[in-house]
């Protein structure tokens, strides 16, 4: 059975790749609208190492041949948290066709993918896998599973937590990677959204100021044309440390 590391570029995933390098294929969902610091990395350390020990690492984008942000901005919409339609078009779909048309991918002959959710992750993770997922009529959406692909979760069946990932990457002599994620993720602390871009998305949405890329502002959700610094200092959300992405 092929084994795939569902790449997010993040901590948890990097000493993955680190620790179990047994991987056939290390494939990275890249929307175009990774952070800089990330795209850095991934050339800097990951693509050498890759090389190294004979892994295959592969870029996989969506279908529109656009990044996210030019997606969204030209719909005139914005990523949501309650919906994740971002998650799917441009993380999941894309991993799901280079498992079929490019590995061939059968229910006889399923692809294995390894997830970096850690440990001190596995309440947060289990909370989300357990809410239903709804569309923007309040339907349910289905969680649209497929048999040729299972998952496995290495660092919660192992006990290892986040901190202990880092430590594991410094011991091989790499620096801890820098946060990743998207320029305009709605689950991103103020502190890792790209605001120009996000502003730019939030204004170009036909019923701004009421939908914002962090919430409705009826439940007090601020305009991020509106944020000061005070806010991002102490921005008191929990922010995404792991690859919800991947869930």
């Amino acid at each position: 059975m092929l084994k795939v590391l569902n790449f997010g570029a993040g901590v948890q995933t990097t000493y993955m790749l680190l620790k179990y390098d047994y991987y056939d294929y290390v494939v990275f969902a890249n929307t175009g609208d990774e952070h800089n610091d990330t795209y850095w990395y991934i050339e800097k350390y990951v693509k050498p190492f890759c090389i190294k020990e004979h892994i295959k690492f592969v870029e996989v984008q969506n279908d529109y041949n656009m990044s996210l942000f030019e997606y969204y901005y030209n719909k005139k919409e914005i990523p949501s948290i309650e919906i994740r339609d971002c998650t799917w078009k441009f993380k999941i779909y894309p991993i799901r066709r280079f498992d079929r048309y490019y590995l061939k991918a059968h229910f006889k002959r399923p692809v294995l993918h390894e997830v970096g959710f850690s440990w001190d992750e596995n309440i947060r993770f289990l909370d989300q896998a357990s809410k239903p997922r709804t569309d923007e009529n309040g339907k349910k959406i289905k969680d649209g599973s497929v048999k040729y692909q299972l998952f496995h979760y290495p660092l919660i069946c192992e006990q290892i937590t986040r901190e202990q990932c880092e430590r594991g990457i410094e011991k091989f002599g790499w620096p801890v990677p820098p946060k990743s994620g998207c320029d305009v993720c709605p689950f991103s602390k103020l502190i890792d959204i790209n605001l120009p871009k996000a502003i730019k998305l939030e204004k170009n949405h036909p019923r701004y100021p009421e939908f914002l890329l962090r919430g409705m502002s009826k439940y007090g959700t601020k305009p991020l044309e509106l944020v000061t610094e005070d806010d991002i200092i102490h921005d008191s959300s929990d922010g995404c440390k792991t690859g919800y992405c991947f869930a």
